[in-house]
């Protein structure tokens, strides 16, 4: 089964659930957008000038592993099952005249215990990076690979900005 490693990955915050006596936990992560993640995905290059946008895309996930970079932490290593990773965010800003991207997005996780782990994670290490490892399956493309392509004039005119209609006289004009 291929592995998706996110790199850069904090733990944000995360949600216990329990339904039916089925215990879920959402886990909001945030890491860096690399281009084996970006490839994977198939998002393609995002313009610099979004500052946020939601990201299509869904992994049918088996399970996640989320150690700290820190060797010395590395009792703190989670291993879980895992049946989504979704709700893809980009968010950029800036810091020290450096673009900072992010990538948000939540990790769907149906284990018990697994909300202790996190929780140990937030109180102990919270703010260390670490990498999300994350086994889904692959699934089949639904992109028809004969169908005609859109050439750079269309997809840069498809991202241009239109500018807002003003209503009432034209400007310069009494």
């Amino acid at each position: 089964m291929p592995k998706l490693t996110f790199r850069g990955a904090t733990l944000d915050k995360f949600e216990g659930r329990r339904k039916k006596n089925v215990f879920s936990c959402v886990a909001h992560f945030s890491a860096e957008l690399s281009s084996p993640v970006a490839e994977t995905m198939e998002w393609g290059e995002v313009p610099e000038f979004i500052e946020s946008c939601n990201l299509s895309g869904f992994l049918s996930a088996k399970s996640l592993t989320f150690e700290p970079n820190d060797k010395k932490l590395k009792d703190y290593r989670i291993e879980s099952q895992c049946s989504s990773v979704e709700a893809f965010t980009i968010t950029r800003r800036s810091e020290d005249d450096e673009t900072i991207t992010r990538l948000r997005f939540q990790a769907f996780i149906e284990q018990e215990g697994v909300v202790l782990d996190l929780e140990r994670w937030v109180r102990n290490i919270a703010g260390n990076e670490g990498q999300l490892i994350v086994e889904y399956v692959k699934q089949a493309s639904l992109i028809n690979e004969d169908a005609p392509k859109a050439t750079d004039e269309q997809r840069a005119a498809a991202l241009e900005i239109k500018p807002e209609k003003t209503e009432g006289k034209a400007a310069g004009k009494k």
